[in-house]
């Protein structure tokens, strides 16, 4: 999800870049490699075991409480026992991230020109897929951000929620590719103008590109932005 301050510099950017080049905001409307994107999982592999640790941590003294003090009941063992479950979940997710990288490394989506327009054609190059695949799915979409009030009395706050604008999904079945592991990929973008990218806006509004295949053993999954914008 794209949303949260990005600081005085990048502010700085966007308010120059809107008033000297209005009309191609991708020189200014996020930090784009014009050539491709690349995966961060290390990145997302940090954070779920970050998120594990302080479960951990945090859990530490109500498991004492739960199964070695004098102290406890059924309930608190319930209780803990529905977090520690949820630790355990948590766990495994960040496990399966890090066997993920360790397996696959980082892709990579080359443009073929950048940025693209509505109603044109997007021609790209996934790189780093693995050589045979049972299955391979590819969905495009647009997803819009908005502010919405959720929960109810002192709990009631605000929360980003995402929606889908467009969609498109592509599928193969029992897939091979060279062992350079390239997988072209070309998509008819729509025509709706008011589609175009808008990542530097809150709430935001962007396009991703999310790839999974089905391989023996840990299947490969990846996310991408894509920078689908209006035509000028």
């Amino acid at each position: 999800m794209i949303h949260g301050a990005k600081g005085l510099s990048l502010k700085v950017r966007l308010e120059a870049g809107r008033e000297h080049q209005p009309d191609k905001p991708w020189l200014w409307d996020y930090d784009w490699e014009p050539l491709g994107i690349s995966e961060t999982k290390h990145k997302e592999v940090i954070n779920h075991f970050m998120v594990a640790v302080f479960l951990i941590i945090f859990l530490s003294p109500f498991n004492w409480w739960a199964f070695m003090s004098e102290d406890s009941s059924a309930m608190v063992v319930g209780i803990v026992g529905f977090f520690d479950l949820i630790l355990l979940i948590v766990s495994g997710h960040a496990f399966y991230k890090l066997f993920q990288l360790i397996k696959y490394g980082n892709s990579r989506l080359r443009f073929g020109n950048f940025p693209f327009f509505l109603g044109s054609r997007a021609d790209l190059i996934l790189e780093g897929l693995p050589n045979h695949m049972d299955h391979l799915g590819i969905k495009l979409r647009a997803v819009e951000e908005a502010y919405e009030m959720r929960g109810s009395g002192k709990n009631r706050r605000q929360q980003v929620v995402c929606y889908k604008r467009y969609e498109e999904e592509r599928s193969q079945s029992n897939i091979s590719i060279g062992p350079d592991g390239r997988f072209k990929i070309t998509w008819d973008l729509p025509t709706d103008n008011d589609l175009g990218t808008r990542l530097a806006e809150r709430p935001a509004f962007f396009w991703e590109m999310v790839i999974e295949a089905q391989t023996p053993g840990i299947d490969y999954s990846a996310r991408f932005l894509v920078p689908v914008y209006s035509q000028p």
